[in-house]
């Protein structure tokens, strides 16, 4: 039997205790959807975020693919400044502090929707205009929450 060197293990095992519950995640939100009779968001004026238990495949993942993560911005082929938002991973695990988990005001992410802050990056004018308050405040809540 092959033995592997500790660290390498040691480094599957820390990767694997955050992918399988994410993947465990979304697998649970994709069985439930399926078995909604609720018409599918299509524009992010229909998403309205709760004021608590804001959850990825609920509320952030259909934001994210209405606003920002599709074709020519951040999906995973354009990733528009090397970014991609289309899934839970890329939000959380791939680019350092775009979601800081449990700290809102510190998470990149918030820092560029937020209409009030002072990061303006270059973003087409349709941008802003897709996102309401109620968007920034559930994406604030999302990650107060822990970003689940």
């Amino acid at each position: 039997m092959k033995k592997f060197h500790p660290t390498i293990i040691a480094s599957t095992q820390a990767l694997m205790t955050k992918l399988v519950p994410a993947l465990a995640s979304a697998l649970v939100s994709l069985v439930i959807a399926s078995c909604s009779s609720t018409p599918p968001i299509t524009s992010p004026e229909q998403l309205v975020f709760p004021s608590s238990n804001v959850r990825y495949a609920a509320h952030v993942q259909p934001f994210m693919s209405l606003t920002c993560a599709y074709a020519g911005c951040h999906n995973s082929r354009t990733m528009a400044g090397g970014i991609s938002l289309e899934s839970y991973f890329d939000l959380v695990f791939t680019t350092p502090g775009l979601v800081v988990v449990r700290n809102p005001s510190q998470s990149r992410l918030i820092q560029v929707i937020d209409l009030n802050s002072r990061i303006r990056p270059n973003h087409p004018n349709s941008f802003q205009t897709r996102i309401t308050q109620n968007h920034i405040d559930g994406m604030k809540i999302w990650i107060q929450e822990g970003a689940q």
